[in-house]
């Protein structure tokens, strides 16, 4: 081995040596911060779920023309993740879509940041019911 090549490996181990000790240094410093941006998303991903479950409230009705259905999130392989039913009586369609759509941001921020793969079945759409004057979803497939 000529002295030019073993100059340039001696470099290479030298320089990776360095970015190992780095990465060892630098690492458990890093992986909190990392674990604590992946909660906050997960908290909001949560309180964004629960102020659309406030928005929609009792969802009152009087006949099923009241009742709407909302699809949240989605799925790896496609259709939604999640169905509640709301009613037009007292659910404000374009903010409830509002906030289906930034739960679907999060929740697929969520889901990349853990690296996650849910199970690809895709949930038939319910359809929504007028029962003891309250929206209610009927899961039987039509």
């Amino acid at each position: 081995m000529n002295a030019q090549l073993r100059h340039r490996l001696r470099v290479r181990l030298q320089a990776s040596r360095w970015l190992i000790r780095c990465l060892l240094t630098w690492l458990p410093i890093w992986t909190p911060m990392l674990a604590c941006a992946q909660d906050n998303d997960e908290a909001a991903l949560q309180a964004v779920h629960a102020e659309i479950v406030t928005l929609i409230g009792d969802a009152p009705c009087a006949n099923v023309v009241h009742c709407r259905v909302l699809a949240l999130g989605s799925r790896p392989c496609g259709g939604p993740d999640e169905f509640l039913a709301y009613s037009s009586i007292t659910g404000n369609k374009e903010l409830l879509d509002s906030k289906a759509f930034e739960y679907g941001f999060l929740q697929e921020e969520v889901r990349r940041k853990r690296k996650s793969t849910q199970g690809c079945e895709v949930l038939p759409t319910p359809r929504a019911v007028c029962v003891d004057r309250r929206c209610r979803l009927d899961m039987r497939v039509r």
